[in-house]
């Protein structure tokens, strides 16, 4: 099976698990943070140019698919655990810091003049007619 692999001996093997978790923590925090808003990745977007499911598989494939060949190349080469480590959690640093420059932009907007509650992600808001402002009482 999986879990009895070469690389699995060593003593360090946690260090490396750790750090695939805190890449996918970080990889879905990123998708939660940009899901329903304009996306400037061409490769992310939506038709409508937003990022929608489309941009979640390609997102969660291009995660999955890195700790694969980390995974398998760790087999063959486990003292490469701890630069795969490294990599994973400098690259989940980056994911994160993005997510919460996204969620920092989403909570600058929600304001007297949005339809969004403030505790609502937008793709969870109600239409905007639902809200109705002091503009259209």
């Amino acid at each position: 099976m999986f879990a009895t692999t070469a690389f699995a001996q060593d003593g360090r093997r946690g260090f490396w698990r750790a750090s695939v978790v805190t890449l996918l923590a970080a990889t879905t925090a990123d998708a939660h943070s940009s899901f329903g808003r304009l996306e400037a990745n061409p490769l992310l977007r939506g038709r409508d140019g937003r990022f929608d499911l489309r941009g979640v598989a390609i997102k969660g494939g291009i995660s999955g698919g890195a700790i694969l060949v980390q995974y398998l190349l760790l087999r063959k080469h486990p003292r490469a655990e701890g630069a795969a480590s490294v990599a994973n959690f400098v690259f989940a640093g980056a994911l994160g810091g993005v997510a919460a420059y996204n969620y920092g932009r989403r909570a600058s907007r929600t304001g007297p003049r949005s339809t969004t509650p403030a505790h609502l992600p937008e793709y969870l808001a109600a239409p905007a007619t639902r809200f109705p402002t002091a503009a259209t009482r």
